[in-house]
């Protein structure tokens, strides 16, 4: 608890928190994970917006930075639930 309050927590602390807790930490991952998904989404599509006329390789760049940043969630629902 002492890392928590004075705000150093280590990658391990944070996995151990997870197995702990792991209903909590994705009760307190719902909102901001929904808020990172209109983002992208919004994002993407006003990228792809932008781009019409531009080459298919940016268009795939795109894609795929937002098909990494999904791997994000997937990853942390997956600690979450080990």
């Amino acid at each position: 608890m002492d890392a928590i309050n004075q705000g150093k927590l280590a990658v391990n602390d944070i996995i151990e928190l997870v197995r702990l807790y792991p209903d909590e930490f994705l009760t307190a991952l719902r909102s901001p994970i929904e808020a990172l998904k209109g983002i992208i989404k919004n994002a993407e599509s006003a990228q792809i917006e932008n781009l019409k006329g531009s080459t298919d390789i940016q268009k795939e760049i795109i894609k795929s930075i937002s098909d990494s940043l999904r791997s994000v969630e997937d990853t942390l629902r997956l600690l979450a639930t080990q």
